[in-house]
Formats: structure tokens, C-alpha cells, sequence
């Protein structure tokens, strides 16, 4: 029996076309076994707070787009810039409204 029943258990239509499970699965153990780990050891020690941050400034929306519907396994960095690109203008509505009456005159519009 298939996913919900239809076709076999590899495969299954979605808005890409075709999905072949096993082979989106081998595409992401490969990406997986690439990441650099050592690379981002700095980060381990950062603690976020972006369950509390306004949905439309979440990546997740993004990394459902490329890692489950396209299985474009990008890297931190390019997830990052298309992170920028997309929701800076929720990231600077947030900081209007949260932080320009703070005293951080390098926050401050001129």
C-alpha cells in the first residue's frame, strides 16, 4: 500500500510532479553527510527566541519550500540569504515597532 493509499510506496504526485521517496531520502543522507559541523560549532552556544517571534519572520516556511517540496538541500548560508531577502521587511516592520523608541540612536532613522 502507498502514501494515503495510492500508488506504490515510492513514489507519490505532488505540485512538482512525481516524487520518488527513496531518492529525495538518498539526496538528503548525501546533504547531510556534507555539512561541516565544525564550521558552525560557534553557534552551539546561541540561545533563540524565534518561537516567539511573529510568524512571518519564522524561516520555516522556507525550509519546507526547498528541503520538502523541491529537495534543494541548501546550505546554511544560502537558506540565510534567502531568509534576508524574504523577510527583511518583516524584520524591519518588528524593529519599528518594537525597538525605535529604545535608546538606540543606531536603530534610529535619520
Amino acid at each position: 500500500m502507498g502514501i494515503r493509499g495510492e500508488g506504490s510506496v515510492k513514489e507519490e504526485n505532488n505540485a512538482y510532479g512525481k516524487r520518488d521517496w527513496m531518492a529525495d531520502l538518498k539526496k538528503y543522507e548525501d546533504f547531510l553527510r556534507k555539512i561541516n559541523l565544525g564550521k558552525y560549532s560557534n553557534l552551539r552556544e546561541i540561545k533563540t527566541v524565534e518561537q516567539n517571534l511573529p510568524k512571518e519572520m519564522l524561516p520555516l516556511d522556507i525550509y519546507y519550500e526547498y528541503y520538502w517540496d523541491k529537495t534543494d538541500f541548501k546550505d546554511f548560508n544560502d537558506v540565510f540569504e534567502i531568509y534576508w531577502e524574504e523577510k527583511l521587511h518583516h524584520i524591519m516592520k518588528f524593529i519599528e515597532k518594537y525597538f525605535m523608541d529604545a535608546p538606540f540612536p543606531s536603530l534610529k532613522r535619520a
